[in-house]
Formats: structure tokens, sequence, C-alpha cells
């Protein structure tokens, strides 16, 4: 009685087994990509750049989101969905922080109306050099966080995660998207949730 009862329950797992398809039969997710320009107005060494851009991909291929940069004359001028970061000169910004009166809290700004974002370059590396920081690091945080702003809904700010309002520079710990942020942007650039 005891082996019919253990062949039973050999048999139904076997059963249920099959139903379940292979990974060749499963049909993988297109992925997605978000086009990001980039407008170097502050002149930012290109290895400085290139380290921002890794550590701001890694935020979104974290949530399945490949971002494609683009800079200067190479600029995606027919991807979609696409974004815009300007990283605003020394000149540039003052006149733009002085004409909205921004604290000196506000490293960037996100104009979702046209699918900018605004980066005071001068800002970021004051703040990295406040708390210690390497430049890149905030500079990639900045960017993903304003990017984020364009994809959430509302003003996109949460009390947990890169998209806090007020970012805490003393953490070793680089923010990531919460699960609610990361569905939404995935449905927004045409995905399901991760």
């Amino acid at each position: 009685m005891g082996k019919a009862i253990r062949r039973f329950g050999v048999a139904v797992v076997l059963g249920i087994t099959p139903a379940v398809p292979s990974a060749a039969e499963q049909t993988p997710s297109p992925p997605l990509v978000l086009t990001v320009h980039v407008d170097n107005h502050a002149n930012i060494s290109a290895g400085v750049l290139a380290g921002a851009r890794d550590e701001a991909s890694r935020v979104y291929r974290a949530i399945g989101v490949t971002i494609r940069w683009t800079e200067g004359a190479n600029a995606a001028t027919d991807a979609s969905p696409a974004v815009r970061v300007l990283l605003l000169s020394r000149v540039m910004a003052n006149r733009k922080i002085a004409a909205e009166g921004l604290p000196d809290s506000v490293l960037g700004q996100a104009l979702r109306e046209v699918g900018w974002t605004y980066i005071y370059w001068d800002r970021v590396k004051a703040h990295a050099s406040k708390y210690a920081r390497n430049p890149i690091e905030i500079l990639a945080i900045v960017v993903a966080h304003e990017i984020g702003h364009l994809l959430l809904p509302d003003n996109g700010h949460s009390p947990l995660g890169i998209m806090q309002a007020a970012f805490d520079a003393r953490t070793a710990i680089a923010p990531r998207f919460t699960a609610d942020q990361a569905k939404i942007i995935r449905g927004v650039l045409g995905g399901d949730e991760p």
C-alpha cells in the first residue's frame, strides 16, 4: 500500500511537470529600449560621462530597460521613446537657477512636456565633494533620477529608492527604483511588469 501511494505521488509530479513550458518554448519579452540623447554643454570629460552612463544604465537594466545613449551629431531624432539630458555649463546653469530661484539642493530638473532634463554639473560636483563621493556616481544618480521624472506620473517622488526628493549622499548603496516604479516605467516603455 505504501509503495502504491509513493508511485502515485511520483506520477502526479511527473504528470504536472510537462505542463510547464521549457525555456525553448517560452517567448522572450522584447527588450525595452530608451534612447537618451546627451548635450554636454558643461564639457564634462569623456571618462566621467562614460562612467556616469554606465552607472545610470545599471539602474535601468535592473528593471529590464536598456538605455541607448547618443550625443552630439549622433542624435537619434527618430528614436521612440527618447529623452534629452542637458548637462549645463556654469553660465547656462546660473542663468536658469537665478531665473527660477532654485535652492542649492536642486542638482537637476525634468521638463516632462518636452522630455528634457537639466543637470547642474557644478552643483553635482559640489555635492560630491561635500560628501566625499565620486562625482561620476552622483552624476549617474541625478541623471537616472531626472529621467525617472520623465517616465513616472505626477512628480514621481517616493519615500524610498532613487526617486527620493532628497538623496542622502552619505549612503554607500546606490539607490534603485521601487517595484511599483519599475512596473510603471516598463508599462510606459511598452513592456510588461518586470
